[in-house]
């Protein structure tokens, strides 16, 4: 019995050095990007603009000429809460109005029920501002993801939606 609990005990710290190494070292987290593309292992940080003198790759396209548009509210999740695609159809079928409008001038507007909140856009930081608010969002084939304390916001881009400035 003895031998069966050091054995498991054993395993159990080789599995949690592996785990160590592959989320706390640059290595690993290079087998993790490689294994997982989408996968963002610090979507909690805020990232700083690059280098102004690097040039993108060619495949690349500027976010601040992709994202302006309109988009309505796709789902919500949080901890207590989870509005799928059908639900917020039903919602808005009675209209009220839950969508992101992004312009291309930086400027934004999100109305979700009788909320009518006025945001500025840094793409280089991937964030939404309101006042001393910040959110963070990330952009995906004409899908907006804000995230803020637990709770996600997943926004769909109207197909030829340009808004006017």
């Amino acid at each position: 019995m003895k031998k069966r609990v050091l054995a498991a005990a054993v395993i159990l710290l080789l599995v949690l050095l592996l785990l160590a190494a592959l989320f706390f070292t640059a290595e690993g987290h290079r087998v993790i990007r490689m294994l997982f593309p989408s996968a963002n292992l610090n979507e909690n940080l805020i990232l700083l603009p690059g280098n102004s003198e690097e040039e993108a790759p060619a495949y690349t396209t500027s976010l601040s000429n992709e994202l302006p548009g309109v988009y309505l509210l796709l789902s919500v999740r949080s901890h207590d809460l989870e509005l799928s695609d059908e639900d917020l159809a039903a919602i808005r079928s009675l209209g009220v109005p839950m969508k992101l409008v992004l312009l291309e001038d930086g400027s934004a507007a999100l109305t979700i029920f009788d909320l009518n909140l006025s945001l500025t856009c840094d793409t280089d930081r991937m964030l939404l501002r309101f006042g001393p608010e910040v959110c963070s969002f990330f952009y995906q084939d004409g899908r907006l993801t804000l995230w803020e304390d637990g709770t996600r916001l997943i926004f769909e881009k109207e197909p030829d939606s340009v808004p006017a400035a």
